[in-house]
């Protein structure tokens, strides 16, 4: 699609360049404009505004090749000539850049042998009152996506990326100061998971792998990690954070509907930006800056109330899925309880780690990118744990590592904070940015082969604390491109 998307962008742009050339140049141009512009726009859908663009670019550089080539100088032929010609250039390349800066991307595709079912699950927590909504009779709710290895099913359509567009897209544009519409070709992106499907049988039992997003992030905010790992035998569920993630819409029918995000405190926002800065600023100057800024990071209220209610989030996820069996008939029989792994980005990171510390049903644990938080931060933890950077944040948490007998620490070369997500390839305006930014969100590093380390990595590292199993000939600790670093008990 994107192919198709470039080449009627590229002929768009030629096709006026060459409007004052040879006539046959200009003829086989704008037939290349007509026949690419149609074939975009059919593919994509008229769901997708990128071909919509296309086609008024199209529709521009054809009436430009109506208008006669010679008229006298003066006159309204060409005064409208002039005119025409000089709308249809930077239309055109308004058109290729649009197609450019905002894709239709594709997933990568999932390597494991099996193929991959999603579910949807609302479960309400009876026990809290949900405290970032006016009504004081509002119960938690935690939105859980699953993604689990599943039977044949030929005949079930895929799921799209973002089956609630809308609130998201206006949520994400405003982060980077664009119009709404520039996301809102996001539902069009199929992913490989298919919705309902049933569970794939297994004797053993499928591990349990629990996920959590970074701050204001989304459950499927890493959707090419979630389906690999559903694919090689993991039950992948990922906790939502309501009112400080993506807008999550529930449907109709389920307690407490989640449609908006609040605006976070401006105490968080300021305090936490700040604190972003200063972690990443100090790499340079040695590892024991982060037990400095431990203090003002636990001083924080707002920062340490979200943590403990996430922390019980996860807590909540666990107990719905283990011991209450809440994944119903059709997901309860082959999931093995015993085989618990819990893992989560940034802020999610830290609390995966505060989970395996106070939660004896995590095995093994991984945190990726961020400073760590919470008792963990001042005390390490006992349970096998990676910590995984990017090359901004290298060996940020040196010290908790330290004190933790079974952590490794590894990054990944030429990797930033937001490459661990989705968003790099939704707009090459993230690389931009980092290119000029102290703070650089996404890194140097080539797309395929970072999605191929992180997947490497995370699942080796689980085959082998949660399955028991790590190949000799390819072990977590061995994968090209990653730098690994042991803790002191390892």
């Amino acid at each position: 699609m994107n192919i198709l998307l470039l080449t009627s962008s590229a002929a768009l742009v030629a096709a006026v360049l060459l409007r004052l050339g040879g006539e046959r140049l200009q003829t086989v141009c704008t037939g290349a404009v007509a026949l690419s512009t149609i074939a975009a726009v059919v593919l994509a859908g008229w769901g997708a505004w990128q071909g919509v663009v296309l086609l008024l670019g199209g529709l521009a550089v054809l009436g430009t090749a109506r208008l006669p080539r010679r008229q006298s100088t003066r006159g309204p032929h060409r005064v409208v000539r002039t005119l025409m010609l000089g709308a249809a250039l930077p239309g055109a390349t308004a058109a290729a850049g649009l197609a450019v800066l905002f894709p239709l991307f594709s997933l990568p595709p999932p390597t494991g042998p099996h193929q991959v079912g999603i579910r949807y699950f609302f479960p309400v927590d009876s026990t809290r009152s949900e405290r970032l909504t006016p009504e004081p009779t509002d119960r938690r709710v935690v939105p859980l996506r699953v993604w689990y290895p599943a039977d044949a099913v030929p005949d079930v359509a895929v799921a799209p990326y973002w089956p609630d567009p809308a609130a998201r897209a206006a949520t994400l544009a405003g982060e980077l100061g664009l119009p709404g519409l520039f996301f809102s070709h996001l539902d069009l992106i199929a992913t490989h998971a298919h919705p309902g499907a049933p569970l794939l049988r297994s004797a053993a039992g499928h591990p349990v792998l629990l996920f959590s997003h970074g701050y204001a992030g989304a459950p499927d905010q890493s959707t090419f990690l979630m389906e690999d790992l559903a694919s090689h035998g993991y039950v992948v569920v990922s906790v939502g954070h309501p009112y400080e993630a993506l807008p999550l819409e529930v449907p109709s029918g389920t307690t407490n509907l989640i449609s908006q995000t609040p605006e976070p405190t401006p105490e968080l926002v300021d305090t936490s930006l700040r604190l972003l800065e200063e972690l990443r600023a100090s790499n340079s100057a040695g590892r024991a800056r982060h037990a400095e800024l431990l203090p003002a990071i636990a001083g924080l209220p707002a920062l340490e109330e979200s943590f403990a209610v996430w922390v019980a989030d996860a807590q909540f996820a666990l107990d719905w899925i283990v011991e209450a069996a809440g994944l119903d008939g059709a997901l309860a029989g082959p999931i093995d309880a015993t085989q618990v792994g819990v893992f989560g980005h940034s802020f999610g990171g830290a609390m995966a780690a505060e989970v395996c510390r106070s939660d004896s049903r995590c095995e093994a644990g991984i945190k990726i990118e961020g400073a760590q938080l919470g008792v963990v931060a001042e005390q390490g933890l006992s349970a096998p744990f990676l910590f995984l950077y990017s090359e901004p944040s290298l060996w940020i948490n040196h010290a908790v590592a330290e004190m933790s007998p079974a952590a490794t620490q590894a990054t990944i070369a030429g990797s930033a904070h937001l490459d661990f997500t989705d968003l790099p390839p939704m707009t090459p305006i993230l690389r931009l940015v980092s290119m000029v930014s102290p703070i650089p969100q996404t890194g140097s590093i080539d797309r395929d082969d970072l999605v191929w380390r992180t997947r490497e990595v995370i699942r080796r590292f689980f085959d082998a604390h949660l399955r028991g199993y790590e190949s000799p000939e390819a072990p977590y600790t061995n994968v090209p491109g990653v730098i690994f670093e042991r803790g002191s008990g390892r």
